[in-house]
């Protein structure tokens, strides 16, 4: 990869068995990445979110420079030889209980807030996540139902938004992400996204400042 970044080429990396592509945009299907994760016996659901989180728009020559270096420093955060595939778990523990991402912050009613502390329970129990299962994400998502009809009433009846009403929709969202992880290759990279909060930050120069954030967060769970 040193000399890929060099040179800005977008190539297949060459390994004893076969060659790996590591450079498609964003998180590549599951089955994708389960041989990449294979040939560079990585944990999949770890990779997929490296693959969300250290992504680029490889256009110009100096972007595709970028874009590879970008994806060498995703690849350099794994250790050599240390199991990492509870750290996805670890990931979002600390994403939801650091004070400095505010998550909690955004769960507005009471039965939302103990869904945060079951779902953070569990994975501080099992970071591999097998407490999340189907009787909490049946919670989850019948809570989220709520609130989407809490919304949709609103709007009927009313006219108008609720902050605290959508900002409680968009974290039970994360959260319903989140208690797919062991059941959804894709549900880490999907809950990366979901975790900025509102869809106009998601949209804006301010999912950089918060991928920053993240990347950062990958990089200290594997250390």
């Amino acid at each position: 990869m040193q000399s890929h970044a060099e040179q800005g080429t977008l190539k297949p990396l060459y390994l004893p068995g076969g060659s790996v592509f590591l450079y498609a945009l964003g998180c590549p299907h599951p089955d994708e990445v389960a041989l990449i994760a294979r040939a560079l016996g990585l944990p999949p659901l770890m990779l997929g979110l490296g693959f969300k989180l250290f992504d680029g728009f490889p256009e110009t020559l100096r972007e595709r420079k970028e874009f590879v270096a970008t994806r060498r420093r995703m690849l350099a955060a794994f250790p050599v030889g240390v199991d990492c595939a509870p750290v996805v778990g670890r990931f979002f523990h600390r994403l939801l209980t650091e004070k400095r991402y505010q998550i909690a912050d955004r769960f507005h009613t009471a039965t939302s807030a103990a869904l945060l502390r079951e779902v953070i329970t569990a994975l501080d129990v099992d970071p591999l996540g097998s407490f999340l299962d189907d009787d909490l994400r049946t919670q989850v998502r019948d809570e989220l139902a709520r609130q989407i009809e809490r919304i949709r009433y609103l709007w009927q009846t009313e006219s108008r938004q609720d902050r605290a009403y959508e900002e409680t929709r968009r974290a039970l969202e994360l959260l319903e992400a989140i208690s797919c992880i062991p059941i959804d290759g894709y549900a880490p990279a999907q809950a990366a996204e979901l975790s900025t909060g509102s869809a106009q930050m998601q949209s804006g120069a301010l999912w950089f400042q918060w991928e920053d954030l993240l990347r950062d967060l990958f990089i200290r769970v594997l250390k």
